[in-house]
């Protein structure tokens, strides 16, 4: 790890950075002329399985492809270099036979090594101007907003599962000492969350190390970027751009860009502050962004069990036209901007309800507007609805633990899955 002299965070405040080429696989195959052969390299030179396509194994079969490209992009003036991973996880590697972790580990590790040895030979010519190396996380091409509840038996993601994943390739990365990491190519909210929950355990995990060695304010980012429809203002999952960000607010992310496309370099410029007015409201989303008061808030309970007996009888006949229409009501008679939910009935599957709450909710013209409330007295519910839910939900906070420490440990993980946390609920 070379000891910077300003953190990334610190550069991207005082200038605009530029980023080096992605590694393109079509431009690769033209400019290398690679086959089977590259790919396989003296690694995997008897796999039984054809990896031509995948660009990551080329950090193991051709280094010196990788080295080369680092470093002209750093002559041409890169401050930045991505690291060639942006398949590197188990999902991804799953159908070249190389989903098991220890070949995640190896083709990461490997691509970050080549990245940083090529930064730190340009930073120690020009101490002045140190280059960064971003490593390059990939959305796979799963979208846990579609999976339902039914399917968990037959999908090979879930949340859990997708975290996970992030888990094993971030820890690579942050161990090999990586200035920040790009969770790329975005197209389902619920991913990004994941890949969020994931960078922040394993950041915390390891956080002395960048520590001991830079300092104590020093530890790596995150960076997203997102994929929207094409002449639309909407990601592909459903949100606006506005809502992705406040979907993804609590990562403190560095940038987050949207189709983020360009020639050989991209510009990562200064991030805006925002003022204090910004910064006392709350920054919510469902599939639409609100940010607002917290005097403003209208809070409809028609979706509480503990509240509403027509809602308790719609729940367990499962009459979801009924509750929409009711929801409509409560919006468009009431005015009410936000919908709080509570299925606490021993007798119901509350993990299913909740899902199928929240999808359908999600997918209302008029009620996904509304930022849902998100309230359980079963804190293992809590947390799934906030694994179902693509918005910045507001958290019932009234019948969290009543222990300060377990308390803590509620407070900590509602805030990694994205969710805020709102008391004095009665």
């Amino acid at each position: 790890m070379y000891k910077k002299k300003e953190t990334l965070r610190e550069a991207m405040y005082s200038r605009s950075l530029q980023v080096d080429k992605k590694m393109d696989l079509n431009w690769l195959t033209k400019e290398y002329k690679l086959t089977e052969l590259d790919f396989k390299g003296t690694f995997f030179k008897n796999w039984p399985i054809k990896l031509a396509g995948n660009t990551d194994v080329l950090s193991l079969g051709r280094p010196d492809i990788i080295e080369e490209v680092h470093r002209k992009s750093l002559e041409s003036g890169a401050d930045i270099v991505t690291t060639n991973t942006v398949m590197s996880q188990s999902l991804c590697q799953k159908k070249y036979g190389l989903g098991e972790e220890r070949y995640v580990e190896f083709l990461n590790r490997a691509s970050v090594r080549i990245a940083q040895f090529e930064a730190n030979k340009m930073s120690a010519k020009t101490p002045d101007k140190p280059r960064y190396v971003i490593g390059s996380v990939g959305p796979t091409s799963k979208m846990l907003s579609k999976y339902g509840v039914g399917d968990s038996d037959t999908i090979d993601a879930t949340f859990d599962t997708l975290e996970e994943a992030y888990m094993q390739q971030m820890k690579i990365m942050i161990l090999e000492g990586v200035d920040a990491v790009m969770v790329e190519g975005v197209t389902d909210t619920l991913n990004a969350k994941a890949a969020i929950s994931a960078f922040m355990i394993v950041k915390d995990l390891y956080k002395h190390i960048y520590r001991d060695y830079n300092g104590e304010n020093y530890h790596p980012e995150i960076m997203l970027s997102a994929l929207v429809m094409e002449d639309e203002n909407f990601t592909k999952s459903g949100q606006t751009r506005k809502a992705f960000i406040n979907s993804v607010k609590h990562a403190n992310p560095l940038f987050v860009g949207f189709n983020c496309r360009g020639g050989d370099m991209t510009e990562l410029s200064t991030i805006p502050r925002q003022d204090e007015k910004y910064d006392s409201l709350y920054h919510l989303s469902n599939m639409e962004a609100l940010d607002i008061a917290p005097q403003d808030l209208v809070i409809s309970e028609a979706c509480d069990v503990r509240k509403n007996r027509v809602f308790e009888g719609m729940v367990e006949r499962h009459a979801k036209e009924e509750c929409l229409a009711m929801v409509r009501k409560e919006i468009e008679d009431n005015k009410a901007n936000v919908i709080k939910i509570n299925v606490d009935l021993e007798w119901v599957d509350q993990k299913s309800d909740f899902h199928h709450i929240i999808k359908a909710f999600e997918e209302d013209p008029v009620i996904s507007k509304a930022i849902l409330l998100l309230s359980s007295s079963n804190f293992d519910v809590l947390v799934y609805a906030l694994k179902n839910a693509q918005g910045r939900c507001l958290v019932d906070t009234s019948l969290l633990s009543t222990d300060p420490n377990k308390r803590k440990e509620q407070l900590d993980t509602i805030y990694r899955l994205g969710g805020e946390a709102f008391g004095n609920i009665v």
